[in-house]
């Protein structure tokens, strides 16, 4: 049923005609854990994993991510030494 609703979206181009549910559920776990630091549990009763080793995979980060905390940290704390060395292009 919500493969068809996807679907249907995907037609009349209100979606990405790419999209796939398990794209869909990634984002939405992924904007969760932003959203909600640190709450796996709850993560995973929604996602309805009964393991939270299932769930542990939304919690890595990509380089991009991190490169975006550094730099928000530079802005709140613009004395520490250490920002001044952390460059977004880890060499990855």
């Amino acid at each position: 049923m919500f493969a068809s609703l996807v679907n249907d979206c995907a037609a009349r181009g209100l979606m990405p005609a790419d999209i796939t549910l398990h794209s869909l559920r990634h984002s939405f776990a992924h904007r969760y854990l932003e959203q909600y630091p640190g709450d796996l549990i709850g993560l995973a009763r929604i996602l309805g994993h009964e393991s939270l080793e299932t769930t542990r995979v939304y919690l890595r980060l990509t380089v991009d991510d991190l490169a975006q905390r550094m730099e928000h940290r530079t802005f709140l704390y613009p004395e520490c030494t250490l920002n001044r060395h952390i460059s977004p292009n880890w060499g990855i």
